[in-house]
């Protein structure tokens, strides 16, 4: 198997040749009809390092689950693997947008209010299903 520099590749959530996307246990729910969510990214393949802007991220995100949409609150890079060295926050719009088909974002979404979400490791590394707001 792949090693991974997240802290469990079984909260992996969506993954590529490139990079994976684990979903952090949500920790800090919100009162509001939505979820907010920590997700770590990982650079796998050292090529890609100028394409994503570093070998770490921490995204959070507040997800949506009834009305399909997702919003972007802050984006952190890291140059490092395991989130090591200096930070560099990016802009985050704020905005909240649908997820766009086949993409990244449309699997950190389902993996958040799709009870039949299928995680991309094997089913005996993913997590048990999230308590979410709206989720079915």
């Amino acid at each position: 198997m792949r090693r991974y520099a997240l802290a469990s590749p079984a909260l992996a959530v969506a993954l590529s040749d490139d990079v994976v996307y684990a979903l952090l246990p949500n920790t800090d729910p919100q009162p509001q009809d939505y979820a907010r969510a920590i997700v770590e990214a990982d650079v796998l393949r050292p090529g890609y390092v100028p394409v994503f802007g570093g070998r770490s991220a921490k995204l959070v995100l507040d997800i949506d689950c009834k009305s399909t949409r997702l919003r972007l609150m802050a984006l952190t890079v890291y140059p490092r693997p395991k989130f090591k060295g200096r930070p560099s926050a990016r802009p985050a719009a704020g905005d909240w947008l649908p997820p766009p088909p086949a993409s990244t974002l449309e699997s950190i979404w389902r993996s958040v209010c799709d009870p039949a979400f299928i995680h991309p490791l094997p089913a005996d590394q993913a997590p048990a299903p999230n308590k979410i707001p709206g989720r079915k």
